[in-house]
């Protein structure tokens, strides 16, 4: 599931959750006043995603909420919906740029602002409601005499709120699909990505001028790779191109070329065969670097074989004729002037592999 799908489930969530803990959390204490948690959810979309998906998901809580509501729809309906959209568009524009300066004030003013904002909009709804609502359950000396009385449920709910939005932002933007290089906190906030680009930072400004890449024309590229084409061409004896008997594995120039396979299929037995190729028939200095998995008898014994042509399982088992035992004899004696070198290194890594060549 891709990072759009996750977040546009986790925002429906959010959102259901606002409705949810509006419809069984609220608790009136008067006409005007009541302590609600449904702007939780909102806050911590506005915080993770910022302000654009925030009035996204406030704006469909609201709808919803007031498309549900006990009351038929009114005039002062989309007021009301105010409040659930500052909820989670406010965090969204606060906390980014405050949480260059420092986290946990971000997150104070965040939810700071939010209830404000969310505050004036519930109290806009109500004198809308006040002015074009028959039989209103609002008054205009009902929501002046219960300000201070909300101002006071604001602060008291503000330190819950500060909270439980810190404690779940700072624990989900850790979860992959948080991580948006837009909005998401660890961006901005973490001090690990501060001191990673202080350091990348340090690194090229003390970089000694000496050091800066320096570049050339293509022309000296273009005269190395003719001169180089030329001696092959001309089969000349300063080539180093050194021919294995397998054209695309011939060695040019001190190329690197690995081979690879699954356990059994004939990597040593390949590796010997170019050794007895080179070193053998060529008289070219050739290093094996065992790694422990056979042991030096079967190096040489597999090496005669590959040389004398006589069967392998001849030579292990030791059922041979004359004929063959002269073979051997002979392809020994020659092996045993060849350039090889061997080296028993078990369980080397590839930086001990190139200490050891």
């Amino acid at each position: 599931m891709n990072k759009k799908v996750l977040k546009i489930t986790f925002c429906g969530v959010m959102a259901a959750m606002a409705i949810a803990l509006e419809k069984v959390t609220a608790l009136p204490i008067t006409n005007s006043i009541k302590i609600t948690f449904y702007g939780l959810p909102l806050i911590v979309v506005g915080i993770l995603y910022g302000f654009k998906i925030g009035f996204i998901t406030g704006l469909v809580s609201g709808t919803v909420l007031q498309l549900t509501s006990q009351y038929a729809i009114s005039v002062s309906s989309p007021f009301w919906a105010l409040a659930p959209i500052m909820w989670g568009l406010v965090p969204g524009l606060v906390f980014k740029p405050l949480c260059k300066v420092n986290k946990y004030l971000a997150y104070g003013i965040a939810v700071f602002a939010a209830s404000v904002a969310a505050n004036l909009a519930n109290t806009l709804a109500m004198y809308i409601d006040c002015l074009f609502v028959a039989d209103s359950w609002y008054t205009t000396a009902a929501i002046l005499l219960d300000w201070p009385g909300r101002i006071v449920t604001m602060l008291v709910t503000f330190i819950p709120y500060l909270l439980i939005s810190f404690i779940v932002c700072d624990r989900l933007k850790k979860i992959y699909f948080f991580e948006d290089e837009s909005n998401k906190p660890s961006d901005m906030c973490e001090e690990e990505n501060k001191n990673e680009t202080d350091s990348l930072s340090s690194f090229s400004l003390n970089r000694e001028k000496d050091d800066l890449i320096c570049y050339d024309s293509i022309k000296s590229a273009m005269i190395d790779a003719m001169d180089s084409l030329s001696a092959k061409y001309n089969n000349s004896s300063n080539t180093n191109c050194l021919e294995t008997g397998f054209p695309t594995l011939d060695f040019d120039n001190g190329n690197l070329i690995v081979l690879a396979a699954r356990k059994s299929l004939g990597k040593t037995a390949f590796s010997l065969s170019l050794i007895k190729k080179l070193a053998v028939d060529k008289k070219v200095p050739v290093g094996y670097i065992n790694t422990g998995t056979i042991d030096n008898v079967t190096i040489g014994n597999k090496l005669i074989s590959l040389a004398s042509g006589v069967a392998y399982p001849k030579i292990r088992s030791g059922m041979l004729k004359m004929t063959d035992l002269k073979k051997i004899q002979e392809t020994a004696a020659s092996l045993y002037e060849a350039p090889i070198y061997t080296a028993i290194n078990p369980n080397c890594d590839f930086s001990e592999f190139v200490l050891s060549a």
